[in-house]
């Protein structure tokens, strides 16, 4: 794709593969196999129970003997191992899109899975995220789509809720519901680290690789919005950066960006292509 400026320089290609061994290929396949039976399933408008072709052409594991398979659950579904410390496999999906997740609370929390209204949420990336954070000793480094969260203490959040303040209005406004779902931790993790070192006299570094842009045209509403939240995120986590750089005495000789970085990968084209 050329250079335009309703799409702007082409963005590089940055793929990774692997090849997954062991009791972890066993939990990605189940995740697979969760997501097709939910997409799969026919309701049953009051009628016997149907199953769907489809379903009855997924392949019987435990009818081929060279492949281990744990034991089934109460419901008969293989319990997925996604959050054990050997084989770490990480996931992020609720029960409206697989098929197999525990009905009860107690079965739910079992599995380390969030229960909220008629819903359970596998959020063990979100806690994975934020395990190797807290663990990391010298440096973080993140690559990520779309790389925003912690709305909670982002600018525009906090302003609405002054505003509203200002004007005796209750803060629980509808305002702040286009915030709704950017709760995520991600951003906070690094910027709290970072603070505790400064406060620690220590060195630490953040590198946070995302694209120019996310996915779709650059110009649409939709990708300029996710830039706005991006930007948002960005700035909340400089600001609390400087704060602790301030109040450390250490604003003459330290900048932000001496603790976090961002960067987007780049491609040179010659003018002719």
């Amino acid at each position: 794709m050329s250079n335009s400026c309703a799409c702007g320089p082409r963005q590089p290609l940055h793929d990774l593969h692997c090849k997954v061994e062991g009791p972890a290929a066993y939990d990605i396949m189940m995740n697979i196999e969760q997501r097709w039976r939910k997409a799969a399933k026919w309701c049953d408008f009051r009628l016997k129970k149907v199953t769907h072709w489809h379903e009855v052409s997924l392949i019987k594991l435990d009818r081929i003997s060279w492949i281990i398979t744990p034991s089934p659950g109460p419901t008969g579904d293989h319990v997925i191992r996604v959050t054990t410390e050997d084989d770490p496999v990480f996931r992020s999906i609720d029960s409206e899109s697989v098929r197999g997740f525990p009905k009860l609370v107690q079965d739910a929390e079992a599995q380390n899975l969030v229960c909220g209204k008629n819903l359970k949420i596998d959020k063990c990336i979100h806690a994975a995220y934020v395990k190797a954070i807290r663990s990391a000793q010298h440096f973080v480094y993140i690559e990520n789509q779309y790389f925003l969260g912690s709305a909670y203490y982002w600018p525009s959040y906090k302003n609405d809720v002054a505003a509203q303040l200002r004007h005796s209005v209750p803060p629980n406004l509808n305002s702040s519901k286009k915030h709704e779902g950017a709760d995520n931790l991600i951003p906070m993790e690094p910027t709290l680290k970072i603070c505790s070192k400064i406060s620690a006299c220590e060195h630490f570094c953040v590198y946070i690789v995302i694209p120019m842009w996310p996915e779709g045209v650059p110009s649409s509403s939709v990708v300029q919005e996710i830039l706005f939240w991006q930007g948002q995120t960005m700035s909340m986590m400089y600001q609390i950066i400087g704060q602790a750089i301030n109040k450390a005495g250490l604003a003459d000789t330290h900048h932000p960006q001496d603790y976090l970085n961002f960067y987007c990968l780049r491609k040179s084209e010659s003018s002719s292509t």
